[in-house]
């Protein structure tokens, strides 16, 4: 079945799967309330970042997250992005982050850096 990897470290190299496998082809950004500051480099691939909010109806995070923030961001080999998010808690749930694979057949491989302001 598959899983998302969730990344525990403030920086860390990440080798997804292509969507057509087995392996887990989406992360869990680390993530504290407040301001988030991550830096992504992608080396191979395409990644899609979802910022999303917890929804109670289903229990999942698939509401768009408060103070209109961008809710996706798309990057690309050879990209450095730096993004700025504010995390909050809806329905005592903290924001997630989560980046996925674009590609059904090519793995993506990419840096991350994430810097918390309090």
């Amino acid at each position: 079945m598959f899983r998302t990897m969730k990344c525990i470290k403030n920086t860390d190299t990440i080798i997804l799967s292509k969507q057509l496998s087995f392996k887990p082809y989406s992360c869990l950004l680390p993530i504290q309330h407040g301001e988030c500051i991550y830096t992504i480099t992608v080396l191979e691939g395409k990644m899609r970042i979802n910022h999303s909010a917890y929804n109670p109806d289903g229990g999942t995070w698939s509401c768009p997250p408060s103070n209109r923030q961008r809710q996706f961001y798309d990057l690309v080999s050879g990209e450095t992005k730096e993004i700025k998010l504010t995390i909050d808690k809806n329905y005592n749930e903290l924001d997630n982050v989560e980046v996925v694979n674009c590609s059904l057949t090519k793995p993506l491989h990419f840096l991350y850096s994430a810097h918390f302001v309090f």
